[in-house]
């Protein structure tokens, strides 16, 4: 197909309602997510608290890792399904078939190189309550080429390991000591985003299936998502519609996006790009 189709008023009009899509299911994980889960079982109401009960002792069976059977991460799914056990039971069951089918238990230990450096991310910074956050670059995810190498499969399978990476490292700092870290969170350097190199239909499956998989597999435990830097049509037509405590969408104005970035993440965390001090 020609460049300047690809271009068309036709062309954006689709990747830009297609992104809209993206962003909607985006903002239903996380702001579904916005109330922190319970780290300590003593907060819990006695219905609650029975309901926890109930579940573990049904679940333990199935669960092979031990993380799995900490009452931390049995609530997730409990509160994802408002405390109902039979709704929580059948889709941490679904779960465990998908870890299961992926091979999740050893995603960390392939190698990736390929990827990281075609894809890269971060997963070493902490907000001020200690809680992990993930950071990448837009310009450096060129999704249209993963559709056009017939690599998606491989994508899809590498942002799933990048979900779970997030849950090793916030599993990691409740290790440590820092109990109150239940939800990790994300910004994304939207600057250089375009909608052939990331929205093109043929892109934004890619997307759903990674926010889908995040809600499925990975429920609660979003705190937020932050987009900055976003090209100015798109923050015209997006804000008024997804930005909200949890799905914040901020321009190419600076100041705004540090004031909220500085409210959240100390200088010292955040690489340039963020507008921090990080030298690595």
């Amino acid at each position: 197909m020609p460049t300047r189709n690809l271009l068309s008023p036709d062309f954006r009009r689709v990747s830009i309602l297609l992104f809209c899509i993206v962003l909607f299911c985006a903002s239903v994980v996380v702001n579904g997510a916005q109330k922190e889960s319970s780290s300590n079982s003593l907060e819990l109401t006695e219905v609650q608290r029975k309901a926890l009960d109930k579940f573990r002792e049904q679940m333990m069976p199935n669960l092979e890792q031990d993380y799995m059977k900490d009452d931390f991460f049995l609530m997730h799914w409990l509160e994802a399904k408002e405390w109902k056990v039979g709704e929580a039971e059948t889709m941490l069951m679904k779960s465990l078939q998908w870890r299961k089918q992926n091979r999740m238990d050893n995603i960390q230990e392939e190698n990736w190189t390929d990827m990281m450096r075609e894809y890269p991310y971060q997963i070493d910074t902490f907000d001020k309550q200690g809680r992990p956050v993930g950071t990448l670059s837009a310009s450096k995810w060129d999704i249209r080429r993963a559709v056009s190498q017939g690599r998606v499969p491989r994508l899809q399978r590498y942002m799933y390991k990048m979900l779970d990476e997030l849950n090793d490292k916030l599993y990691q700092v409740r290790s440590n000591g820092t109990k109150n870290a239940t939800q990790w969170s994300a910004i994304v350097n939207a600057d250089g985003f375009g909608l052939f190199k990331h929205a093109c239909p043929a892109c934004v499956p890619v997307w759903v299936n990674f926010v889908n998989s995040a809600s499925d597999h990975y429920p609660g435990f979003v705190e937020s998502i932050s987009l900055i830097n976003v090209p100015r049509p798109l923050v015209r037509i997006l804000r008024p519609i997804f930005s909200t405590d949890s799905l914040k969408i901020f321009g190419s104005d600076k100041g705004a996006w540090m004031k909220y970035l500085d409210d959240k993440i100390d200088k010292e965390q955040r690489r340039p790009e963020f507008g921090g001090t990080r030298a690595n």
